[in-house]
């Protein structure tokens, strides 16, 4: 989502229907409230986050905050 930012067509048009975001488990293939990860303080993790190419909007990083810091 973007919130500042030269596309308002592309916010307007943004709603629940079209915006997913879905954390998977690649090791079960759990997603969202289905993956039972436990972790505890210090306790070091790696995340990745992919865009897909195929997409709606493809960035050449896989995410970004607008806005931030304001």
């Amino acid at each position: 989502m973007e919130w500042e930012d030269l596309m308002p067509e592309i916010n307007r048009a943004s709603d629940p229907s079209n915006m997913i975001w879905k954390l998977i488990d690649r090791d079960t293939g759990a997603e969202n409230g289905a993956i039972s990860w436990s972790f505890r303080v210090r306790d070091r993790i790696k995340i990745r986050l992919i865009n897909e190419m195929e997409s709606d909007h493809p960035m050449h990083h896989p995410f970004h905050i607008h806005g931030a810091g304001r």
